[in-house]
């Protein structure tokens, strides 16, 4: 599927991809013309408009091989049926689970949180999923790693015009993008610029590229 092709409100190329089968995530998509993704799949879309301090989110489930944009509460309900079937399947938790809460109602919460932003509390109804008793259906498991290794590139091309992926020097697994905006100015999605306004090492960077 070409992302690039996919409308909705926002623009921009910062897209994360769920393959929700095992959880697998996708942070940085290096190929936006060629994401290989199955039936029932979520892809993140997201943009820090002008003036805002917090990235819009827009959420896309594959369907029919085309993108339908659905709401948060329906992908944490797909992803919590998910979870139960994947748990049933391998006796692990999913790549980035944790059983954060048991309720005296029987039901259960686990989150699922693949980076430090994306964050899904999933609600567990042992009825629904014709589980006897969740406690001990979720009890030693463990989370398993990611299925999909992060992709990695000698040099991080541009997005779009104007638009550059940048690796956290921190940590490999997490990337960064760099806008040049229509003013001039340089925004970056790491949180030293998006708490603190300033200008980041990433935006530095793509500068002194540019000069």
């Amino acid at each position: 599927m070409n992302l690039a092709q996919i409308r909705d409100d926002l623009e921009g190329a910062w897209w994360h991809y769920i393959r929700v089968n095992d959880f697998s995530f996708l942070q940085t998509i290096p190929d936006l013309s060629d994401l290989q993704m199955n039936e029932g799949d979520i892809l993140i879309h997201k943009q820090i408009k002008e003036g805002e301090r917090f990235p819009t989110i827009r959420y896309h489930l594959i369907k029919n091989k085309k993108s339908l944009i659905i709401e948060n509460e329906e992908v944490k309900e797909i992803l919590a049926n998910k979870l139960v079937e994947y748990v049933k399947k391998n006796k692990s938790l999913p790549f980035a689970c944790k059983v954060v809460k048991f309720f005296k109602n029987g039901n259960a919460q686990v989150n699922y949180s693949p980076t430090q932003y994306d964050n899904f509390a999933l609600k567990i109804n042992p009825k629904a999923h014709k589980v006897e008793n969740l406690q001990s259906f979720f009890e030693g498991l463990k989370s398993d790693p990611n299925p999909i290794k992060p992709i990695k590139t000698e040099k991080e091309p541009p997005l779009f015009k104007d638009q550059w992926i940048i690796r956290s020097s921190a940590d490999e697994n997490k990337t960064y993008i760099v806008t040049k905006n229509k003013d001039g100015s340089f925004s970056c999605t790491c949180p030293h610029h998006v708490f603190r306004k300033a200008e980041c090492k990433h935006i530095k960077q793509v500068k002194k590229s540019l000069s």
